[in-house]
């Protein structure tokens, strides 16, 4: 057998680390595109970033 499990399961984690990473700027949007935001805060922060559903 040419791969070990630990092998196997660093691939997986690699793979999975780099599709959240790929899936999380969809659907988010920042205070200056919806013109909201408290005072102080920078305008790319995002409103509404929905981590419980892309994880």
């Amino acid at each position: 057998m040419a791969y070990t499990i630990s092998t196997a399961l660093a691939v997986y984690f690699v793979i999975w680390w780099i599709t959240l990473f790929l899936t999380l700027p969809f659907g988010v949007r920042s205070q200056h595109e919806d013109g909201e935001g408290a005072d102080g805060t920078d305008p790319g922060a995002p409103i509404l970033a929905r981590m419980g559903r892309k994880l």
